[in-house]
């Protein structure tokens, strides 16, 4: 049996972005993204995103942060086109 080994996920790089949240969340709400529509996508219900909107509780699963971080960069990139 062949073992194949795959490089660890950027637990780093999602940490760091983690840390920038409220400010993602406020880039995608201001792109006309819905709370409804972050939840949708992401998972997290509503009032999660609600208190992660407001910086008073941070995603307890990296990818939801690593995934709101790059979505809130691609908003960021297409406004600058």
């Amino acid at each position: 049996m062949k073992i194949i080994h795959l490089p660890a996920p950027p637990i780093a790089e999602a940490l760091e972005k983690v840390g920038g949240i409220p400010e993602d969340i406020r880039t995608l709400r201001r792109a006309g993204i819905t709370q409804a529509e972050l939840q949708r996508v992401c998972g997290p219900d509503r009032i999660s995103f609600y208190r992660y909107e407001r910086g008073v509780q941070q995603p307890k699963e990296l990818v939801v942060g690593f995934l709101l971080s790059l979505w809130a960069e691609r908003v960021r990139q297409q406004s600058q086109s």
